[in-house]
C-alpha cells in the first residue's frame, strides 16, 4: 500500500483506470485483468520488496516491450517501464481483445463490470485460486445488504457449455474452502477480504463496505448461467447432480448486463 500510494503507484493505477482493467489485491500482488487475461500482475521480492510487474509475451507481440528476458522475470516498475507501457498499453489491450478474450472471459468482465457499484451484490476478486490441490473460482463477491451480509462464490456459465455437469460438485469444493464444516467464512480469508476492501477504498478503486465482512458469515454458492438454454438437457443433469450434494447449491440466469439477480430469482433443483 505505501507504494501503490506513491508517486509509480499512482501512475500504474491511473494507467490502468483509464484503460478499463479490473484491479484485484492479493495480500502479497494484486492482478489488473482485461476479459479474463492480465495486463499486470505485480508482485515485491527480494529482501528490499522490489516491485516487478508481469505479462504474459502474448500480449506484448508488436511492442518494444517484448523481450524474453524481461518477459520472463518481469519488469521493473521504473520511469522508463511506465512512459512505455502507457505508450503501449492501448495496444496491449487490443491484442488481448481480439486475439485473447474468451466469450465466458468476456461475460466474466461484463459481470465484474455490473456488479461493482449500487447492486445487491459487489464482487471483489475473480479468478480466486485456494487449498491444495488447487481450486478455482471464477468470482467472488458480497452481499451489500447489511441485514442479510454473505460470501457468494460465483461459477459462471455461457452458452450450453457441456461442462455444466461437473459445475455443481467443482463449487461445492470451493465451499468446503471457504466455509469447512458450514461453520461460516473461515476466519482468515475474512480478515483477508476485510482488508483488501479497506485498501481498495483508500486507494479510490470501490469495495463493499469492509465491516460487513466477518469470520463465520453465511456462505452462498451460485452457479450463474449466461446465455444459457433454459431447456438444456446438460442444465436438467446439473440440477440432479446439485440435488443429491450436502452443500446447497444455488442456479440463477444473468440478463444481458451481467448483473447477478435477487436472491429470489435464484432457484434449486426439486427437493434440494
Amino acid at each position: 500500500m505505501t507504494w501503490l500510494s506513491g508517486a509509480a503507484g499512482r501512475r500504474l493505477l491511473a494507467l490502468l483506470g483509464k484503460y478499463q482493467t479490473d484491479v484485484r489485491l492479493r495480500d502479497d500482488s494484486f492482478n489488473a485483468y482485461r476479459a479474463q487475461s492480465s495486463v499486470a500482475r505485480v508482485e515485491w521480492w527480494g529482501r528490499q520488496q522490489v516491485p516487478l510487474i508481469k505479462i504474459d509475451p502474448a500480449y506484448l507481440v508488436g511492442t518494444s516491450l517484448l523481450s524474453d528476458d524481461t518477459a520472463r522475470r518481469g519488469f521493473d516498475v521504473s520511469d522508463e517501464f511506465l512512459d512505455l507501457y502507457e505508450r503501449h498499453l492501448r495496444q496491449i489491450t487490443n491484442t488481448i481483445d481480439s486475439e485473447h478474450a474468451s466469450p465466458g472471459g468476456l461475460w466474466e468482465a461484463k459481470c465484474v463490470q455490473a456488479n461493482s457499484g449500487a447492486t445487491p451484490f459487489h464482487i471483489v476478486d475473480r479468478q480466486v485460486v485456494n487449498s491444495q490441490p488447487p481450486l478455482r473460482l471464477d468470482l467472488l463477491a458480497f452481499s451489500v445488504d447489511p441485514q442479510q451480509p454473505a460470501a457468494i462464490a460465483i461459477e459462471l456459465k455461457r452458452d450450453s457449455d457441456n461442462r455444466i455437469q461437473d459445475v455443481p460438485d467443482q463449487l461445492a469444493a470451493y465451499l468446503d474452502v471457504l466455509d469447512p464444516g458450514g461453520e461460516g467464512l473461515r476466519a482468515d480469508m475474512a480478515d483477508s477480504y476485510r482488508r483488501a476492501c479497506e485498501q481498495l477504498q483508500t486507494l479510490g478503486l470501490g469495495a463493499p463496505d469492509p465491516s460487513l465482512i466477518h469470520a463465520g458469515m453465511d456462505v452462498v454458492g451460485i452457479v450463474a448461467l449466461a446465455n444459457y438454454n433454459t431447456r438444456s438437457e446438460l442444465l436438467g443433469r446439473a440440477l440432479e447432480g446439485a440435488g443429491r450434494l450436502p452443500r446447497r447449491i444455488n442456479f440463477c440466469f444473468l440478463p444481458a448486463n451481467g448483473a447477478i439477480p435477487a436472491a429470489s430469482q435464484w432457484f434449486v433443483a426439486a427437493g434440494s
